[in-house]
């Protein structure tokens, strides 16, 4: 080896998710680390929230976590949505989570919730982060990012921004980004957007689907759920979307996602993706088909994603009402609860009365390490 072939790191924080560090290894091997189930953290159980309320983003912000979720009631046998509200909780430690009564969306004749913005169709405002653009503009502190429907069913990208992430607006260019009509011109699940620290961008994830290769479950138009990318310098003009590369791994549906620059050290993107199985149902009596779970993979430049881990990351457990379509989902957003604690949240029971947040905790750094028998 020459000084040329030398990884400069600096005395930045690097993480053992990959083997961008190692030469060689003898009698040890990469393992990832499931996070430890803890307590359960919200129950849906308000009026304006239901069995099909989904996680969606939780950041570490000012002294207090902040949480922002999809409350979504149901109606009929289908059990499909009647409206989606994006709802807040906050915490002062992570654990122990309260509904603050803001005042602000009105739903069923009142105001007495913690809604702070009601959409009338299946969607709800997802994504939302804290802007960490030094030249962030005024007012658009926190952003988000909405999936729409058109009448011809196709999707496009409507941006968000606010001041302090409980008033919302839509940014001024409507939409940000429109489905390519080259494939099924869907966008539906959250996406993932945020400002990129090293390379100085807003970045986006969003769903696509790409075509099947041989052996892999197909749904709906011969298609599988896949993830696509695209770049911005301003949160208005986005660039042409592009897949993911995840190499030669196996082709999976991967629903919704969730990514980010990991916070101790923004040079790698962990991404923690919904493995949905369309084809298999664990009872017969489900109301929809599927099973699904949460991985983990990364990646250093944010196009190539290493995929060598295929166990899943967040896991269904021994709780047959996990084994439904839809639980397992992890909101966005790794945030320290403690010296050595990180905490992430993901969803339980959906489609069930007990629709439900859980907290699962990991230590610090601790997704994957160098392990040795």
């Amino acid at each position: 080896m020459t000084a040329k072939d030398l990884r400069q790191i600096g005395s930045r924080l690097e993480l053992f998710v990959d083997d961008w560090l190692i030469d060689r290894m003898s009698g040890t091997t990469l393992k990832i680390h499931p996070p430890v189930s803890r307590e359960v953290v919200l129950e849906f159980n308000r009026a304006w929230e239901g069995p099909i309320s989904l996680p969606g983003s939780v950041i570490h912000d000012g002294g207090r976590y902040r949480m922002w979720y999809a409350a979504r009631s149901s109606s009929g046998a289908s059990g499909q949505s009647s409206g989606s509200h994006t709802a807040y909780a906050e915490s002062a430690d992570g654990i122990h989570w309260e509904r603050p009564e803001l005042g602000i969306a009105e739903v069923d004749g009142s105001t007495a919730n913690n809604v702070v913005a009601y959409d009338t169709g299946d969607t709800h405002i997802g994504g939302i982060y804290r802007d960490r653009n030094p030249d962030v503009r005024p007012g658009e502190i926190y952003k988000a990012v909405t999936v729409r429907r058109r009448e011809d069913r196709s999707h496009y990208i409507r941006g968000f921004t606010s001041n302090d992430g409980l008033n919302w607006h839509i940014v001024d260019r409507d939409p940000l980004l429109v489905a390519p009509r080259d494939d099924w011109p869907i966008f539906d699940g959250e996406a993932a957007v945020f400002w990129d620290t090293v390379q100085e961008e807003y970045v986006g994830y969003f769903r696509g689907w790409e075509p099947a290769r041989g052996g892999t479950y197909s749904d709906l138009r011969g298609g599988v759920r896949s993830i696509r990318r695209s770049t911005s310098p301003d949160f208005r003009e986005w660039s042409e979307l592009q897949f993911i590369d995840m190499g030669d791994s196996i082709q999976e549906h991967l629903y919704k996602h969730t990514c980010e620059p990991y916070f101790r050290a923004p040079h790698i993107y962990l991404m923690f993706p919904w493995r949905f199985v369309p084809g298999r149902r664990f009872d017969p009596d489900w109301p929809d088909h599927g099973i699904s779970e949460t991985v983990f993979m990364s990646s250093r430049d944010g196009i190539h994603f290493d995929r060598r881990f295929m166990e899943a990351f967040v896991r269904p457990g021994p709780d047959p009402l996990n084994w439904g379509d839809r639980s397992n989902m992890m909101s966005s957003g790794v945030v320290q609860t403690g010296p050595a604690e990180l905490s992430v949240y993901y969803s339980e029971h959906y489609r069930s009365p007990t629709c439900r947040l859980r907290r699962a905790t990991l230590r610090i750094d601790g997704f994957v390490s160098v392990n040795a028998p």
